[in-house]
């Protein structure tokens, strides 16, 4: 009894020490400046402080807000984009960073194909220090747009400019760090809640700095180089407290060390496949098997799952064929980090051709196998499984003119409802 009770007042020390250590960074927009019209100036405005409330780990000042305090200090914030008076106005706000930028480049033309006006737009961004007046960050962004409307073709490539690849760079540049709290039987708590903008399904890196005698310059832990000894995904989030599964882990997970934010945890990837299956020219009792090239590029959550834009092809008895489909797959983990069990769902559409005849047809496919990750997902993967295939088949075939021409076809009939294997090679990029 003692003992829980000791516990209790420990971790109830220890979350309130976190609220009251625990400060966001205060924010705001000052700016931005550019040879356009001010309308879209304000868009640009907008659209960059909706983004850093969205990505939920500042206090943004708003624009009401920003006015009113500079309201009772008589002063305007009109034209306010240089650093030096950036950096004065931020001190009058309270706030830690200003974010100033600027629209390099805005045009528009009229597109005969599509008959839109089609726009192009081109930002830069700068983060300034207001205590120390040092710009932290330049990012540059580009965007574009199109619509029937001349203006509002200029709004929406000024607004595509504000996308997930800025808000990627801003959440790099504030990555989270936390401690592990505690382990228990393969779950970590770490101290840092929705109100640091910690999310579930957000995932960690597990840290521990190297034993190096680097600490006589007393420069703390922070400055010690670190292995990588696993990583977590968020599975329930607290105001002040996070939990978190193992998804792989090295070592031992102890209390104290350290977990860094991984920002961007979807991976764009490329994967060559050679896939070994059936044939049949149906009514000439002939089988036989090909082999089918597949090149995928996919975006995957890795040791989850993956999905993929699949392109294929075939030459065999002097007839091509074409795939295009779309992939799923979902993996289920049998040594955490290295190597998991794969289900795979491929559709598509195929075009094939002989004699100066083309035809098309579906497909269907699902299987399962096995996929190794080298290096614990810091490497290439492979992959090897085997395949329940449904089509396509080839049984109506036609001419340059479109006109039916299946009588006159070598192989009129050709089906590829059949099993095969394949071995995959995934690059991540």
């Amino acid at each position: 009894m003692r003992k829980t009770v000791f516990v209790l007042i420990i971790c109830g020390l220890l979350l309130f020490q976190a609220e009251a250590v625990f400060a966001r960074e205060r924010v705001s927009v000052l700016g931005f400046s550019g040879a356009v019209q001010e309308e879209y100036i304000q868009t640009a405005i907008n659209k960059l402080t909706a983004l850093l409330m969205k990505i939920d780990r500042f206090e943004v000042v708003e624009r009401v807000e920003i006015d009113r305090i500079l309201e009772e200090q008589y002063l305007q914030l009109t034209g306010l984009v240089a650093e030096d008076q950036a950096v004065e106005v931020g001190k009058i706000l309270g706030v830690n960073l200003a974010f100033i930028g600027s629209i390099n480049r805005l045009a528009a033309s009229w597109d005969l194909e599509s008959k839109k006006f089609r726009a192009v737009a081109g930002i830069t961004i700068k983060v300034i220090h207001v205590e120390s007046g040092k710009i932290l960050q330049i990012m540059e962004e580009e965007g574009s747009g199109s619509d029937r409307n001349y203006r509002n073709s200029l709004h929406k490539a000024v607004e595509s400019s504000f996308g997930s690849s800025l808000a990627y760079k801003i959440r790099e540049m504030f990555t989270i760090y936390s401690e592990v709290f505690k382990v228990d039987n393969g779950t970590i708590y770490f101290l840092d809640g929705s109100r640091e903008g910690v999310k579930k399904g957000m995932r960690y890196y597990i840290l521990r700095p190297e034993e190096l005698e680097l600490y006589d310059w007393e420069m703390g832990q922070e400055f010690a180089f670190k292995k990588r000894l696993g990583m977590i995904e968020v599975v329930d989030v607290l105001e002040n407290l996070s939990k978190a599964k193992i998804i792989w882990v090295k070592e031992t997970v102890k209390p104290g060390d350290i977990l860094e934010e991984i920002v961007r945890t979807r991976r764009a990837y490329l994967k060559v496949a050679p896939r070994v299956t059936g044939y049949e020219f149906v009514g000439e009792s002939k089988k036989g098997t090909i082999t089918n090239w597949e090149f995928s590029f996919g975006s995957e959550l890795p040791f989850h799952s993956g999905v993929e834009v699949v392109f294929g092809g075939a030459l065999f008895e002097e007839i091509g064929k074409f795939d295009l489909g779309i992939g799923y797959n979902r993996e289920i983990k049998i040594t955490p980090g290295k190597l998991y069990l794969t289900c795979t769902f491929d559709a598509g559409f195929s075009v094939a051709s002989q004699a100066e005849a083309w035809s098309y047809g579906f497909f269907i496919e699902g299987g399962g196998g096995l996929k190794y990750y080298f290096n614990y997902g810091n490497g290439i993967r492979l992959e090897l499984g085997a395949t329940g295939q449904y089509g396509p088949v080839f049984k109506q075939w036609f001419d340059e003119n479109d006109l039916d021409v299946t009588d006159h076809m070598p192989h009129s009939h050709l089906g590829f409802s059949r099993f095969g294997v394949w071995l995959g090679l995934v690059v991540p990029l």
